[in-house]
């Protein structure tokens, strides 16, 4: 059994940009879509592992040096992360800085890791997905979590107001390739998402998330072999070459269901919820480096009769049918639709749903801080209930790795469910 994890706040430092902002960029204008999104904090947590190398206090306090002059460098390309949110139109881009947090940890990584316990992870993480972000707050926080072992956990909360996953993660990874002394000069594109999707002057509602309930996460392995006997499976009977997302999608999406049905959700009406990056959607494609939230959200509707049997054909096709028939319209609030028909099911017919997010096309093992790449990624959301992540994992061989966050009760009869545990592993060691 792992040690009880404690984490001991060595040091709060506010980085500043490593040059300050001119005049003529001080005010960043977000895009419609951006004026939508949360101001939340998203929590990520990459680990990366000991190398073997004896870590005194003098390379510990060498790395943090490293880690905030880069920071630093990078707020630079990155101005409005540095910034404040201004109204609901604009982040001003006043240079006031990030936080960074040094934090010592009195444990080995590799004990936790050999059975991840999702939920102890939270006190790696300088703020919670449900601490409101200000006119006043740091849009980036970041936890630089030291391991006995020379392990490191490095968690960072970027604000969902100005970043969706492919911003999140070109950040991370141009900050890296600053430390370690590899950026190849790429500027990031900080105009774009506002040009495509002007802002409204308007006050508009923002995306509403599932109310917050009592939940837990479990975490779920698929390997390549299990991925291509449910490819097989569903393969030949009107659905040609299912995806990988489609039919891991798919599959957790009718175990869900029937986690619902068996505690007596009767409403027969179950929606999956994504969203999508738009930047290839455009054409010509837009740039990994665009700035924003370039998301375009996606509802996929199951209606099921009495006892009807839930077939996973159906489900991958109507998957992909809703992603197919997705059309890109610039400068349309392409959230207000969605919004409005989910919280009408949900409100009219009691509709079960949940959000499947997807980060398995995004950089998200290639941050090298001088360390090596991560281990293992993973998000903190545990107070969203309903909300799924896929995943790859480390190796690069095709694994993908499902964080589930359900209420209990439906959490304790799906980890019974023996057609998931056909497929899927439940919580394998990451070391």
């Amino acid at each position: 059994m792992a040690s009880t994890m404690k984490v001991e706040i060595i040091q709060r430092e506010t980085i500043k940009p490593s040059s300050p902002t001119p005049p003529n960029l001080k005010i960043h204008k977000i895009s419609l879509l951006d004026q939508v999104l949360v101001t939340n904090y998203v929590p990520i947590v990459l680990f990366y592992a000991a190398n073997g190398e004896h870590i005194t206090d003098r390379i510990l306090n060498q790395r943090s040096q490293l880690l905030k002059q880069s920071l630093s460098e990078a707020l630079t390309q990155y101005y409005p992360l540095a910034g404040r949110i201004k109204d609901h139109l604009s982040i001003e881009c006043n240079d006031e800085g990030a936080e960074f947090v040094e934090a010592r940890i009195n444990c080995s990584l590799s004990d936790h890791l050999r059975n991840p316990d999702i939920q102890q992870f939270e006190g790696l993480i300088p703020a919670k997905f449900t601490t409101p972000v200000t006119t006043e707050s740091s849009l980036v926080l970041v936890q630089a979590n030291y391991f006995q072992c020379g392990g490191v956990a490095m968690a960072f909360c970027l604000s969902h107001k100005i970043v969706d996953g492919v911003t999140y993660f070109t950040f991370i990874n141009k900050w890296a390739s600053i430390v370690r002394g590899s950026d190849d000069g790429t500027l990031p594109d900080l105009t774009i998402a506002s040009s495509l999707f002007p802002p409204q002057d308007s006050q508009i509602p923002a995306f509403e998330f599932p109310p917050i309930k009592q939940c837990v996460r479990r975490r779920f392995i698929f390997t390549p072999s299990s991925i291509a006997a449910l490819k097989a499976k569903i393969a030949g009977e009107g659905v040609e070459n299912p995806t990988t997302i489609e039919v891991v999608g798919a599959h957790i999406w009718k175990c869900i269901i029937t986690a619902a049905r068996s505690l007596g959700r009767e409403s027969g009406v179950y929606i999956c919820g994504q969203s999508v990056d738009m930047r290839r959607r455009f054409s010509p494609p837009i740039s990994e480096t665009s700035v924003g939230n370039l998301l375009a959200p996606l509802a996929t509707v199951a209606e099921l009769e009495g006892d009807e049997e839930i077939d996973l054909h159906s489900l991958v096709l109507k998957l992909r049918r809703v992603a197919n028939e997705f059309k890109v319209k610039k400068g349309e609030n392409i959230f207000a639709e969605l919004n409005e028909e989910m919280m009408s099911l949900v409100r009219e017919k009691n509709a079960h749903s949940f959000f499947l997010t997807i980060s398995c096309e995004m950089p998200v093992y290639e941050a090298d801080f001088g360390w090596g790449k991560p281990i293992w990624f993973t998000n903190v959301m545990a107070s969203v209930s309903n909300f799924v992540t896929l995943n790859n994992t480390s190796e690069g061989d095709g694994s993908v790795e499902v964080i589930l966050v359900l209420v209990e009760e439906e959490m304790a009869v799906l980890e019974g469910n023996e057609e998931l545990l056909e497929f899927a592993t439940f919580s394998p060691s990451i070391v």
